[in-house]
């Protein structure tokens, strides 16, 4: 009668565990890498000077570091998103006609604060 130690697996055994095994790993990779690049969101409410809601602003982030931007409209409850924005420092600038511009710079994504 003979004993079997690991060593004399049958190959596909091994096999089936080296694949598991990658598998796994780049799994946990794949999370680690998504958590850390991940994407961020910018939202806030416009209101002028009285505190009164302003419809229809123009809201233009631009994320420092690569110059790129995104824009919307705020709403008609003055609220604005900007969601799946990669995360890093934007300049957030509103404006509409009649107003004057706002800018406020060095906004972190990863802030949890509205603007």
């Amino acid at each position: 009668m003979a004993y079997r130690t690991s060593v004399n697996e049958p190959s596909h055994v091994r096999w089936s565990a080296r694949i598991a095994a990658a598998a796994a790993l780049l799994l946990l990779l794949s999370v680690a890498s998504f958590a850390q690049g991940g994407l961020a969101s910018i939202n806030g409410t416009v209101t002028d000077q009285s505190g009164a809601l302003v419809t229809n602003a123009t809201v233009n982030v631009t994320n420092a570091a690569t110059g790129q931007s995104r824009q919307t409209n705020t709403a008609d409850n003055g609220t604005y998103v900007l969601p799946l924005l990669p995360g890093g420092v934007y300049t957030v600038t509103c404006s509409h006609a009649g107003f004057r511009s706002v800018s406020h710079p060095n906004h972190p994504t990863w802030r949890l604060s509205s603007l």
